[in-house]
This record gives C-alpha cells, sequence and structure tokens, in this order.
C-alpha cells in the first residue's frame, strides 16, 4: 500500500497588503450549514470571501433538480460576477459552517486596481476556475463512475493541501459531502454514488466515512482519476 501524494506541497504565498485590507475592510459573518450565502439575480455590495468551511454553487432547473457546478474552499471567492457586474449571478449555499469575509465591492475593486499581486492571484482563482469546470465536464462524461468519483476526490484533495488542510501522515481529508451532494455534483443517483464507494472501499483505493476521506492505495486513486485528467 502507497500513502501520501508528492513530497513537497508549494503553498500560495498571501500578499500582506491584501491581507492588511482583508483584515481592516471586510466583515466576518458566520453561516450556518444548508443557508444560502449568495442568492441569484440579487444586487452586488459585497465581494464575498470564504475564509472557512465548505459550499457549493448550484444550479436548480425548473423541475427541480439540482446540479453542482463548483466547491468552493477556504479562500475562494464566492460571488466571482460580482467581479465584472454588479449583479449575482449564482447561487451559493453553505456545505457546512462557513465563516465568510463581506469586503465593499467598490473599496475590493479599487484595491486590485492598484495591487498586481492582487490582480494576479484574482486571475489565478478565475483561471484554476474554468480548469476545474473542464475537468468536472469530463469527468461527468466518463463512461465508469469509479473514474468520475476518484477524480472528483483527487480535484479537491490537491486543491485542500495548497492550503495545508490535508492530513499527509494519514493521506485524509475533512470531507462533509453528502452522498446526494456527491451526486449533484458528478450527475449520479445516490445508489449510484453509494455503489461507487462501496466499489473503491472494496478495492482497497479509498474511504469515504464520517466526514472524511482517506486515500488507502495512493497509486491506484491516481490511476484512476488520470484516466479522466490526462
Amino acid at each position: 500500500m502507497s500513502r501520501g501524494g508528492d513530497a513537497t506541497h508549494e503553498r500560495p504565498v498571501v500578499d500582506p497588503a491584501f491581507a492588511d485590507f482583508v483584515m481592516s475592510r471586510c466583515r466576518r459573518d458566520t453561516i450556518s450549514r444548508g443557508r444560502t450565502i449568495v442568492e441569484r439575480d440579487t444586487p452586488c455590495h459585497d465581494i464575498l470571501i470564504l475564509e472557512n468551511g465548505w459550499a457549493v454553487r448550484e444550479h436548480h432547473d425548473p423541475i427541480g433538480a439540482i446540479q453542482t457546478t463548483a466547491v468552493y474552499l477556504p479562500g475562494d471567492i464566492l460571488n466571482v460576477s460580482c467581479l465584472t457586474e454588479p449583479v449575482n449571478r449564482q447561487l451559493v449555499r453553505a456545505l457546512s459552517e462557513c465563516a465568510v469575509l463581506s469586503c465593499r465591492r467598490t473599496q475590493f475593486l479599487e484595491f486590485m486596481q492598484g495591487s498586481r499581486p492582487a490582480m494576479l492571484a484574482v486571475m489565478a482563482f478565475l483561471t484554476k476556475e474554468a480548469e476545474l469546470l473542464r475537468e468536472a465536464l469530463t469527468a461527468v462524461g466518463s463512461q465508469r463512475g469509479t473514474h468520475s468519483m476518484a477524480t472528483f476526490l483527487y480535484q479537491t484533495r490537491e486543491r485542500l493541501r495548497l492550503i495545508g488542510h490535508v492530513d499527509e501522515e494519514e493521506n485524509r481529508f475533512r470531507f462533509p459531502m453528502t452522498q446526494e451532494e456527491v451526486g449533484h455534483s458528478l450527475g449520479l443517483t445516490n445508489v449510484h454514488v453509494s455503489r461507487v464507494l462501496r466499489d473503491l472501499r472494496e478495492d482497497g483505493v479509498l474511504s469515504v466515512k464520517r466526514g472524511e476521506c482517506q486515500i488507502l492505495d495512493e497509486d491506484k486513486f491516481r490511476e484512476m482519476a488520470f484516466v479522466v485528467l490526462r
């Protein structure tokens, strides 16, 4: 059995000026699990940054079906559309208890205009979000649910790893999503999600239980994920 991923993982450097701006200009709110953080098609007065917790961007179709189009982790901007227009275009819901930083939109945009590091950081976030969406669409189109699941969990782990939220010794990380919520992300039914997770556990690849995911065989895990990613 192999454990852990790469030996070293470079974390992004936080611009001190941006950290000072957030601490002095932004309000911190606690949002309980299940509550709506961003309401679709509402005026955008603040830029919202997830400080702690997990959140999801959801699309609800006319017949009530839910599709998760993004999973947000600490450090992510929750209402990206507000960077270019004064209207929230997404519905964002708290997946766990969340700490959310609210920064006045006008002040945030003014700060970005005068800070090249902040501008580059936002551009990197937008580029990464587009890349994750492309990979997610590819994974959803995969013929095997195990490959889609492995890709989704691999992406999630690598994002958490960048912010130091992975237990490298045990190769495990917090995973507060229910099977239904995972299904909304992958386009799978609850029954299919349950079967895929059971197969991955019985094959000794990974285990998801009690709000945590542990990778049991790193090589098998990567092989399954990279069927989609390569």
